[in-house]
């Protein structure tokens, strides 16, 4: 009678042990998404990235550059989200990851795109109803599912194919030349300076393209971008004159060539 009498109360304990856990790990998903969904801002340029999550499905924005994405798989012990998308007619996989500091204050997002590239994005705020209608507004201008080069993110450090060749006006001349990044959306007084400038421009697509060189045979691949970031951050950031940064960028260029 005993043994009989343990079954149902078995059988309960085995149900609400499934439900919990269950309803823990469908939750925690979208919870998560939840939370990453803000506008966040881009280490590396300061591009401002608006990502938002309703009815499950992520809308992404890059500066007024709608994203068409497709949500692939959630990882929610790592608190990652890769994202399905098209790059130059090919899929491509980006991953979003949330870090949380040491006292599980406050968090980053940490975006790793197809080639490897990774920038850390630092949150603004949540997402606003001008938000909403920026994004409405960004999406209805895209066409087709396919990133174009004016959505792609930059990607400082391993720009090896110099972007397209664009005609501003400077003065009286126009410009026909162009560095490995696209000079209608630099941020900074610095990159100004480049793109203003033919032997800089010139300098900067040859060293984009020693880096990519050094990366392909470097045994530590992350060392080395770090290497680069300080480099633009701490010697050619600083320069104030053109000569002093070709000269900065010469050397550079050499140290990655050995």
């Amino acid at each position: 009678m005993k043994k009989l009498e343990a079954i149902p109360l078995v059988f309960a304990l085995m149900t609400m042990v499934c439900l919990v856990g269950c309803s823990k790990f469908s939750g925690s998903s979208s919870g998560f998404l939840e939370e990453i969904s803000g506008v966040w801002r881009a280490k590396t340029d300061a591009t401002m990235i608006s990502i938002v999550y309703t009815d499950k499905k992520i809308r992404l924005l890059f500066g007024d550059n709608a994203i068409p994405v497709t949500l692939g798989e959630i990882d929610n012990d790592n608190k990652t989200v890769n994202l399905n998308l098209t790059l130059d007619g090919k899929p491509a996989v980006w991953t979003i990851r949330q870090v949380w500091d040491k006292e599980n204050k406050s968090s980053h997002l940490v975006l790793t795109l197809q080639n490897g590239i990774q920038d850390e994005l630092t949150f603004v705020r949540k997402i606003s109803s001008d938000d909403l209608n920026r994004i409405a507004n960004a999406e209805a201008r895209s066409q087709g599912g396919a990133i174009g080069e004016a959505a792609k993110p930059a990607e400082t450090v391993n720009a090896a194919t110099p972007a397209p060749t664009t005609q501003q006006p400077q003065d009286t001349t126009e410009m026909t030349w162009s560095p490995s990044f696209d000079c209608s959306k630099v941020s900074n007084g610095p990159e100004r300076l480049i793109c203003s400038n033919k032997e800089l421009s010139a300098a900067d697509v040859q060293l984009a393209q020693t880096f990519k060189t050094a990366l392909r045979a470097s045994h530590d691949k992350s060392a080395l971008k770090r290497e680069q970031n300080s480099w633009l951050k701490d010697k050619r950031d600083v320069c104030s004159d053109a000569a002093t940064m070709l000269q900065v960028y010469q050397e550079r260029i050499a140290e990655l060539s050995k």
